[in-house]
């Protein structure tokens, strides 16, 4: 099988008899941790070894900053298909133009994101939109929604949100994402 890196732009092979669980227990989707080795089949490819399965949540696709910004959503983002990789990381979810939203800093904000002792994850003034997907939305939300589903954000809402960098692509969005005012 192949496990794809939440850290690296690239996909690991590995066998099942390299996987420390029983081969049956993994299946597609689980989160896994493992080690690289460099291929025996040479052409620089690496493989997986000692394949190792997680709980859920273990695995962090992003990195996220501390500083909370305020936003308006500009665009909505629609739910994901009935499509199960896309269940297991927000990224999936935002990969579908058609399905991703929109949130742009207020301008007070803009401002104080700038770049501050030379912390790459925070956005600089230009950077003034952040997409979003609904796996996005904040577990404040979902409080506020009675522990049911998450609120969504609605076109025009205000709300609150973190920066996020997607650690395989190095690409940016918004995560934590709370309506703080409909």
């Amino acid at each position: 099988g192949f496990i794809k890196s939440c850290s690296e732009d690239r996909d690991f092979f590995f066998s099942f008899r390299d996987a420390e669980n029983q081969a049956n227990d993994l299946a597609l989707g689980d989160e896994v941790q493992f080690e690289v080795v460099k291929s025996t089949r040479g052409k620089g490819d690496y493989n997986a070894v000692r394949v190792v399965k997680v709980a859920p949540g273990t695995v962090q696709w992003d990195d996220v900053t501390e500083a909370v910004l305020t936003g308006v959503v500009i665009k909505e983002a629609k739910r994901p298909r009935d499509d199960s990789r896309r269940r297991h990381s927000s990224h999936f979810a935002r990969s579908d133009p058609e399905r991703t939203g929109k949130i742009q800093v207020i301008v007070e904000d803009a401002a104080t994101a700038a770049p501050q002792e030379g912390d790459p994850k925070l956005p600089t003034a230009k950077a003034t939109t952040f997409s979003f997907g609904p796996a996005d939305m904040g577990a404040a939300d979902k409080e506020a929604a009675g522990g049911g589903k998450k609120k969504s954000a609605r076109l025009g809402d205000l709300c609150t949100f973190r920066v996020a960098t997607f650690k395989r692509l190095q690409s940016k969005h918004a995560a934590h994402v709370v309506v703080t005012k409909t």
